[in-house]
C-alpha cells in the first residue's frame, strides 16, 4: 500500500479532517525524538507508529507466543509473591496483569482472528486453536461464537440488539439509551466490585463453555478443569491455585473485558436511516492511543524536569497499565479490522491502520479518527449513548434497540 507524502496530497481537495489527521502534531510524534532504541516499545505502548517508521513483520504465531508467555510469566510471578510473602508480594499485582494480559490477548487476537477465518488458513487450525484456547480461558463456545460475530458484530445487525456488544452492556452492566455518563460510570464501577455481576459473568461463561456445541472445546474444558481440580485437592495448594489463576482469569479478567468493550464503538445517531454502509462503520469506530506528549525544550530547566518526571510516572503507572489490561493486542487500532475484518495485515495492524490512514487513494472517503486515553474513549462512547432518546414504555433494552433502530436492515 503507497503511503501518501506530503507532497502527493493535494490540501485544497483533501477535507479539513484528512489534514488534520496527516499533518496535525500528535503525542507519537512528539516521541519520535527520542532513542531509537526506545522507539519499538513506545509504538507497542501508543498503537501508533510515528510516520515513516519502519518495522518488522509480525506473525500469528508471534502474537501467539508472546501471549502464552505473558500468561505463564504472570502465574509465575503471582505464585512466588505468594510464597515468597515480604517483599516479593510486589510481584502478585505484576503478575496479576500479565496473566490477564496475556488471556485477553488470546481472546481478542487468536481467538477473535480464529473466528474470522484468519490466524491459519487451514480451517481445521482456527478450529482447533478457537476451541482449546476458549476451553482452557473458559471463553463462549467457539463454533457459536464463531457463526454469531460475523453477521452480528460486522454485519447488518452491528450495534443492534443482535449485537454480543450491546447485549453484554445491555444486560450485564444495564446501560441503556438516554442515561448520562456519570450514570454509566457509576453502573460500570459498581460492576467491577459486585459479587453478583461477576458470578453472572462468571456463570454464562461456564453455561457457554461446556454446551459441547463444540465437542472439543466442552471436553478439553471438562478435561483440563478435572485434572486442575484433582491436582489442586492432591498437592493441597488451593488459596495458590485462586491466586494465581482462578482470581486474575475471573474477576480481572472480566473488569478488563468490561473496560474494554465499553469503549469499542460509538453509538449511532437516533436519526440515523438505518443503512450500513462505508460511512456508517466508520463512524462507530476509531482508534485509542494512549501516551502524552514529550516536555517541550522550550520550557525552564526546572519545570522541564518535572514535566519529564511527570511523564516517566504517567508511562509507568497509567499508561504501561491501560495497555496491558484494556487496550491489549490489537485493540487500539479495532477501526481498521471493522474496515478490514478479512485483512491479512492483521498481525501488523498498528502499522496497517496509519499506512492506510495516510493513503489519499484510500476507498473509505471517512477520515480515520483517535482519542487518546481509556477514559476519554469511555466518555465519547457513554456521551453518544446519552444523546440517544430514552425508553419511555419502561420495556426491555434490547425492546428499545429494536424501537430505535429497527430490525431489518
Amino acid at each position: 500500500m503507497k503511503i501518501a507524502s506530503k507532497s502527493s496530497i493535494d490540501l485544497k481537495r483533501e477535507p479539513p479532517e484528512k489534514i488534520a489527521t496527516h499533518y496535525t502534531p500528535d503525542p507519537r510524534e512528539t516521541m519520535r525524538t527520542l532513542p531509537t532504541w526506545m522507539q519499538p516499545f513506545l509504538t507497542w505502548l501508543v498503537g501508533k507508529p510515528y510516520i515513516g517508521q519502519k518495522y518488522s513483520q509480525r506473525t500469528p504465531y508471534y502474537h501467539f507466543l508472546t501471549a502464552l508467555v505473558a500468561m505463564l510469566t504472570g502465574c509465575m510471578l503471582t505464585a512466588l509473591g505468594f510464597i515468597g510473602s515480604g517483599f516479593f508480594l510486589i510481584f502478585v499485582p505484576i503478575g496479576w496483569l500479565l496473566t490477564v494480559s496475556g488471556a485477553r490477548k488470546f481472546q481478542a487476537m487468536i481467538v477473535h482472528q480464529c473466528a474470522h477465518g484468519n490466524f491459519s488458513h487451514r480451517k481445521s487450525t482456527n478450529y482447533i486453536a478457537g476451541c482449546l484456547i476458549s476451553s482452557i480461558l473458559l471463553l463462549r463456545d467457539f463454533s457459536n461464537y464463531r457463526a454469531d460475530h460475523g453477521p452480528n458484530h460486522h454485519g447488518k445487525a452491528f450495534l443492534t440488539h443482535k449485537d454480543e456488544t450491546v447485549k453484554f452492556l445491555f444486560t450485564m452492566c444495564h446501560l441503556a439509551p438516554a442515561m448520562r455518563r456519570r450514570e454509566c460510570w457509576r453502573k460500570l464501577l459498581i460492576s467491577f466490585i459486585s459479587p453478583r455481576f461477576h458470578l453472572r459473568f462468571l456463570a454464562t461463561r461456564i453455561i457457554s463453555c461446556f454446551s459441547f456445541e463444540s465437542r472439543l472445546q466442552g471436553f478439553a474444558a471438562a478435561w483440563f478443569y478435572i485434572a486442575l481440580a484433582i491436582s489442586t485437592i492432591a498437592l493441597d495448594i488451593l488459596p495458590l491455585v485462586l491466586a494465581t489463576w482462578l482470581f486474575p482469569l475471573v474477576v480481572l479478567y472480566q473488569i478488563s473485558t468490561t473496560l474494554r468493550l465499553s469503549n469499542e464503538h460509538v453509538w449511532p445517531d437516533a436519526e440515523w436511516d438505518g443503512r450500513i454502509n462505508k460511512k456508517y462503520l466508520s463512524k462507530r469506530t476509531f482508534g485509542i492511543f494512549l501516551g502524552d506528549a514529550i516536555p517541550r525544550a522550550t520550557l525552564s530547566p526546572i519545570r522541564r524536569q518535572l514535566s519529564w518526571l511527570l511523564w516517566f510516572v504517567r508511562l509507568l503507572f497509567i499508561h504501561i497499565p491501560a495497555r496491558l489490561f484494556v487496550m491489549i493486542g490489537d485493540t487500539s487500532c479495532h477501526d481498521y479490522h471493522h474496515r478490514f475484518p478479512n485483512s491479512i495485515k492483521w498481525p501488523n495492524s498498528i502499522f496497517a491502520r496509519h499506512e492506510d490512514s495516510l493513503d489519499s487513494s484510500s476507498r473509505w472517503a471517512e477520515p480515520y479518527a483517535e482519542v487518546w486515553g481509556v477514559v476519554a474513549a469511555c466518555n465519547l462512547v457513554f456521551d453518544s449513548l446519552a444523546r440517544l432518546p430514552a425508553d419511555s414504555t419502561g420495556a426491555s433494552s434490547d425492546t428499545t434497540l429494536r424501537s430505535v433502530y429497527g430490525t431489518n436492515h
